[in-house]
């Protein structure tokens, strides 16, 4: 997901830090700790936390981190995000906490009735 990402990336921003010495001078210090902190970490704590968790709840997690990212963007970038945006927000969260609802009440109200056995 990450390598694939970052090839879009580069085709729509072409890494010309490479080339004009921005990253020799400094840059990636700020790269290689962004870099491990904000694509390697997530990754691995993700992988090795999801299978401990669930998929549903899994699925949960990886949805907060929009409204954690557009919040940490708000706070440390001083960016505006408009209302259109916060509603955005909520309906990609509504989007993905529906499902993961209506399937946790399924599967309460078929563990409530339990299926009645048959003997021969």
């Amino acid at each position: 997901m990450t390598t694939s990402a970052t090839l879009f990336v580069c085709l729509i921003f072409p890494p010309t830090y490479l080339i004009d010495g921005t990253l020799q001078a400094g840059l990636w210090k700020y790269a290689l700790i962004l870099g491990f902190f904000g694509v390697v970490v997530p990754v691995i704590c993700f992988s090795i936390g999801v299978p401990k968790v669930g998929t549903g709840l899994g699925t949960i997690l990886g949805a907060v981190e929009l409204p954690t990212a557009v919040i940490a963007s708000i706070t440390l970038v001083h960016e505006v995000v408009s209302p259109l945006q916060w509603i955005g927000i909520v309906c990609i969260l509504f989007g993905i906490f529906i499902p993961q609802i209506l399937k946790v009440r399924k599967e309460k109200k078929q563990s409530s009735f339990p299926e009645e056995t048959i003997e021969f």
